[in-house]
């Protein structure tokens, strides 16, 4: 007697769920490819006619402020029982660019409130159509639409972006934030420097003891040199190797992903819902009858 093979049997229990599927999507074809078409129309028309976004951005490497007078300096506080602080000379944290400080004086400098809630100004009219925004509502919308700063530690170096509808002030506002950012840092630098000269001044009428007047003495000189250097550092904590310079592609929307994501997903999503609804209506005839 002959008996069929396992080769054989195997595909009759696969087999109907295959055609039955196939069946269930060709019975829906209509539902699947109006969603279909629905999803790759919308997701064309907002790749073309959603408003392009630009992302500029500058590299910049973290220079090293702590200069040798600021140790010396502290040395000698030591020796007379002052206590100092840190200094501005010493390396400031990164997060500066991203202060409230930095950025509501970057926002007045600029009068950027308009740019940043352009659907509360009237532009005709010339005035705000409700209440003006703090700035503190900018200050957020700025950190979290138009501004992003990755850092790398290890490499000493950050990245500032700017995103913008246009590609010039992207790259006009990265520029101008960096150079703002230094230009504060240098300021503070050499008030403090101005500072330091002021108290070891005033501690060389009061010390007479010749060897530490020696060491104040050449603090002086040593701060003052610093101080000439500091003045003439454009690039005084953010060094910048490479300018931010509008780009030419847009940011956002990616149109290729755009596309891709409607085209698949009506797809997916219609064969998904073709599947729902044979089942649901084969619960209701099991349920109910024909």
């Amino acid at each position: 007697m002959n008996f069929p093979s396992r080769a054989h049997q195997a595909p009759t229990t696969a087999d109907p769920m295959l055609v039955n599927y196939w069946y269930v999507l060709w019975r829906y074809r209509r539902i699947i490819g109006a969603l279909w078409a629905l999803t790759t129309i919308g997701a064309v028309a907002l790749a073309f006619l959603a408003t392009p976004t630009y992302r500029a951005s500058a590299t910049l490497v973290i220079r090293d402020q702590m200069s040798e007078p600021m140790g010396a300096l502290a040395m000698a506080a030591n020796l007379t029982g002052v206590k100092l602080g840190s200094g501005a000379t010493a390396k400031q944290p990164v997060a500066g660019l991203t202060s409230k400080e930095i950025t509501f004086r970057f926002i007045q400098q600029n009068s950027l409130k308009k740019e940043l809630f352009p659907e509360l100004w009237d532009q005709s009219r010339n005035q705000w159509l409700e209440e003006e925004p703090s700035m503190l509502a900018a200050f957020n919308r700025f950190d979290k639409e138009v501004r992003d700063v990755a850092i790398d530690y290890d490499a000493n170096m950050a990245t500032l972006s700017i995103i913008h509808t246009d590609p010039a002030k992207a790259a006009q506002w990265a520029n101008e934030l960096v150079a703002l950012y230094n230009a504060e840092q240098r300021a503070k630098a050499l008030k403090e420097g101005e500072r330091r000269v002021a108290y070891i001044t005033q501690q060389l009428q009061e010390i007479t003891v010749i060897d530490i007047r020696r060491s104040l003495v050449d603090l002086v000189q040593g701060q003052l040199r610093s101080n000439i250097v500091a003045a003439g550092v454009e690039d005084f904590e953010f060094r910048v190797i490479d300018r931010a310079v509008p780009p030419e592609i847009p940011y956002s929307p990616n149109k290729t992903l755009y596309i891709a994501l409607g085209f698949f997903g009506g797809l997916i999503f219609g064969s998904l819902l073709a599947l729902f609804v044979h089942g649901w209506n084969q619960v209701l005839r099991a349920e109910y009858g024909e």
